[in-house]
């Protein structure tokens, strides 16, 4: 079995460490293998068809049907120097499907960006006949990473934003990660918490540019907070914690366009009858100045990530999760959860 610790805070299995041993000097080895699925060279294995309909075989060329294929990156394009290429025809789509493993919940990271002249190009994903998520790329953002949470299949569409003309996109990277099952996912639409002060300006979002550059595309938790908004917001949610919940894990930030020095605290608790614990307690976040090296100001303003055990006296009894957001600077500002579960490991 995979070890537990092979899974990052986020539940997400990029690698599974096995055999773990020490080594003849005092270091400690071990055996990796890489779990995530590159989607990029994997391309072919898709099924790509057009907005007629019509199945695109790979690496074939035609500008009146569209096509997918391997291409050198454009010039606008660091990273890997093969992306994968997707051109529509004129006013029409492309779309190509990937399956997964049936049941299993995955994580996509895909860096896509504009390529040659093409215009504002929409980019959607879905998992099949569910609600996509969708972003546009123009030419003064040219270039995004989409994380979305997927099940049993990827759709990846792409068009012209204005549906009339000719939408060329480049792939850069697209990554599959597996998650853990998720026992309860405490921001989907169809549950709810309950806010103090009322939840005038509270959403949940299908997507949102985050302050460290991604675009999440998953459901995510929209706080107005600061200026003339509240400074603070306490939520609770009522709920049964299944038994097999084992884990809460939280990822947390702040809608693109905050102010350098914005800062926000997060408490987490989860109480049952008179007993209440404490899962995290005032963890400060802050928005910090882009210093112009573009890796270095994302290193500098990734997302907080929260993993917390849960008790063992709450799981399988009702139970209230509370979350509570502090503003810590003046200046308005959307507080942003995109991930807030119970998952099973």
């Amino acid at each position: 079995d995979t070890e537990p610790s092979s899974r990052n805070s986020l539940g997400e299995l990029w690698w599974e460490f096995r055999n773990i041993r020490p080594g003849a000097e005092g270091e400690m080895r071990f055996d990796a293998e890489s779990q995530a699925v590159e989607l990029v060279q994997r391309f072919a294995q898709a099924t790509w068809t057009n907005a007629a309909g019509k199945q695109l075989p790979p690496g074939r060329i035609s500008e009146q049907e569209g096509d997918v294929s391997l291409r050198t990156a454009s010039a606008q394009t660091d990273g890997p120097s093969r992306v994968l290429h997707l051109r529509t025809s004129p006013g029409g789509s492309l779309t190509g499907r990937y399956a997964m493993s049936a049941g299993s919940p995955h994580r996509l990271y895909a860096t896509v960006a504009l390529a040659g002249d093409s215009g504002a190009a929409a980019v959607e994903v879905s998992t099949g006949g569910g609600a996509a998520t969708s972003l546009v790329l123009t030419k003064e953002h040219p270039r995004q990473l989409l994380v979305s949470d997927l099940s049993d299949r990827l759709e990846l569409t792409v068009r012209a934003a204005d549906n009339t003309g000719t939408a060329e996109v480049e792939v850069v990277e697209a990554w599959l990660t597996s998650l853990p099952v998720c026992a309860v996912d405490l921001v989907a639409p169809d549950r709810g918490f309950s806010w103090q002060p009322e939840p005038a300006g509270t959403a949940v979002r299908n997507g949102m540019s985050l302050h460290d550059g991604s675009y999440y595309g998953s459901a995510v938790l929209a706080l107005p907070m600061g200026g003339d908004g509240p400074r603070v917001w306490t939520g609770k949610q009522l709920l049964t914690v299944p038994g097999e919940a084992q884990v809460l894990r939280a990822l947390f930030g702040f809608e693109a366009g905050a102010k350098p020095g914005t800062a926000a605290r997060l408490s987490l608790t989860i109480s049952r009858a008179e007993r209440e614990w404490n899962l995290m307690r005032d963890l400060e976040t802050e928005v910090y100045p882009d210093d112009g090296d573009r890796e270095g100001g994302f290193r500098s303003n990734t997302l907080a990530v929260v993993e917390a055990a849960l008790p063992r006296e709450i799981v399988g009894r009702e139970a209230i999760v509370q979350v509570e957001v502090r503003a810590e600077s003046a200046a308005p500002f959307v507080f942003a959860i995109p991930c807030l579960r119970l998952c099973r490991g």
